[in-house]
């Protein structure tokens, strides 16, 4: 896809390259996950995506852009891209989008990024590529949700267009905006 520049909390910099990746990257996906959500301060912020839920998506119902450093061959981010048609869990039902548009709905699932490595854009370059995605497949709307407290992701998918639609629990009780944007 893309090779870029990133610069890490400890002053130096690194290569890597955006990529699409598949069932080979599991592991590396469900690590980079918990490593992630170990470090949080804020457990609430994310909502964990179990390991059927990611290949459930690298076979049929996504894509899965990753950040890889090449040095040393390292998942350092990824983003999560949906469609889930009819499916329960599509935001679209939040929103109150009905019938045949529900299938023109997609969604950016997850965003994470290693802290060494935060403030170098890339969830805002990831999902830049997720839409890009969603448009190719004929998406009219893109959904995201993010915990209202985290400002961060809530700056940065502001910052991409999205509005917030409506506030509420999701994940089994997580107070989440849910969010759209209009391809």
């Amino acid at each position: 896809m893309n090779t870029i520049i990133l610069n890490k909390k400890d002053g130096n910099s690194v290569e890597a390259e955006l990529k699409l990746l598949d069932l080979s990257y599991l592991d590396e996906i469900m690590k980079l996950q918990s490593d992630i959500y170990e470090g949080m301060d804020n457990k609430e912020f994310y909502s964990c995506t179990t390991r059927d839920e990611f290949e459930e998506t690298l076979k049929e119902t996504g894509k899965i852009i990753g950040c890889i450093t090449l040095e040393d061959s390292k998942l350092i981010a990824i983003g999560v891209y949906v469609q889930y048609g009819y499916n329960e869990h599509n935001y679209g039902y939040d929103i109150n989008i009905k019938g045949e548009e529900l299938l023109r709905v997609g969604q950016l699932e997850s965003s994470l990024v290693l802290k060494d490595y935060r403030g170098n854009r890339l969830q805002k370059i990831i999902c830049t590529y997720l839409e890009k995605i969603a448009k190719d497949t004929g998406m009219k709307w893109l959904c995201a949700t993010v915990e209202p407290n985290n400002k961060y992701s809530l700056n940065s998918v502001k910052e991409l267009g999205y509005k917030v639609m409506v506030e509420k629990l999701k994940y089994g009780g997580l107070n989440r905006y849910v969010l759209m944007k209009e391809l």
